[in-house]
């Protein structure tokens, strides 16, 4: 188990998905699976973390340059 935090949103959802395969192996320990929990516990808030920064950031250009215009052959 990595202690660093992964350098990119990608690898960062990468890295909770083997986590949340191991912790569905019914061959991981209890005390293995306690620690991947708290592991993986925390990556989910960095995520999330991640995320509400990335649509703070998106609201912020959207406000700037106003809102949206659907392209050729999309709905409003």
């Amino acid at each position: 188990m990595s202690s660093q935090k992964p350098q990119s949103f990608d690898a960062l959802m990468k890295q909770i998905e083997e986590h949340v395969t191991r912790l569905q192996d019914p061959h991981t320990s209890l005390e293995e699976s306690l620690k991947l929990f708290d592991a993986t516990s925390a990556l989910i808030a960095d995520a999330r973390r991640r995320l509400a920064k990335m649509e703070h950031h998106f609201q912020t250009i959207q406000a700037k340059s106003g809102p949206l215009e659907p392209g050729p052959g999309e709905s409003a």
